[in-house]
């Protein structure tokens, strides 16, 4: 473990080279202590995992020549794909998360099946498997890449109140067959008596916050969980983060896959 926290604090040095996560611009400098600083951005050691894992990104490099870094989490790395029209808006993801694989898989069926783009859902393009494990303790992971629709990343207040909100309706899930116009007073109790424990002195000044947008943002979460169970996914992970607006509408859309299935 040594090894590895010492081989992630040098991250910048491994990704700035032509090494096994694929050449991109906008690679943020490191800072002083990757272990901390910038988390929720970056994370220092799944871009040495992957780096290390996947061993020839000659084929990434060759379909996707022209990617920006834009962030990487728990699972892997994400990268804005800017060389093409008809790409533009398209997000490559690389990661080792199975389960993001296997909703990726499932929800490009669904797309065949039904013609196209899914509502609340982003838009898979293409999906692969791009290494096995191996028996090498340095890769240990399959390696898998994803090309999906870029969506709007919800602001700061809108991202929060979509926090509760998921914590509601994972508690009550039952409220997604109900009428919206009759579940939304419950979401919002259920958010008054929780954002004390959460906020402390702060929560009144949050609740200001939220009241004015709190109408809107629950009827978009509200289509798009129903949406998300009735096609049989699971909403555990559709917390502020992974939920977007798609270009062009208002319409809420999950855009990290790896707790749906």
């Amino acid at each position: 473990m040594k090894n590895v926290m010492e081989k992630s604090m040098n991250w910048y040095n491994f990704i700035k080279q032509s090494m096994p996560l694929p050449k991109s611009t906008g690679i943020p400098e490191v800072p002083d202590d990757p272990r901390f600083e910038d988390w929720g951005k970056h994370n220092w050691y799944t871009v040495d995992l992957l780096e290390r894992n996947l061993a020839d990104p000659s084929g990434l490099e060759e379909k996707y020549p022209d990617l920006q870094y834009l962030g990487s989490g728990a699972y892997g790395v994400a990268y804005d794909i800017m060389q093409n029209a008809e790409q533009s808006g398209h997000v490559l993801k690389v990661t080792k998360d199975i389960s993001e694989w296997t909703s990726g898989n499932r929800i490009m069926e669904l797309q065949n099946q039904l013609g196209g783009q899914l509502p609340n859902i982003a838009t898979i393009y293409d999906v692969q498997k791009l290494q096995d494990e191996t028996d090498d303790p340095d890769k240990p992971y399959d390696v898998y890449a994803i090309e999906v629709e870029q969506a709007e990343q919800l602001a700061q207040v809108p991202n929060e109140l979509v926090g509760f909100l998921r914590w509601f309706f994972t508690i009550h899930l039952r409220y997604l067959r109900g009428n919206p116009q009759e579940v939304a007073p419950k979401a919002w109790d259920f958010i008054l008596e929780k954002a004390p424990n959460n906020y402390g002195k702060g929560a009144e000044e949050k609740l200001k916050s939220f009241e004015p947008i709190f109408a809107d943002v629950f009827s978009k979460y509200f289509d798009m969980a129903s949406t998300l169970v009735d096609m049989g996914f699971s909403i555990s992970d559709s917390h502020g983060d992974n939920v977007g607006i798609r270009h062009g509408t208002e319409e809420y859309v999950i855009f990290d896959f790896g707790e749906m299935a």
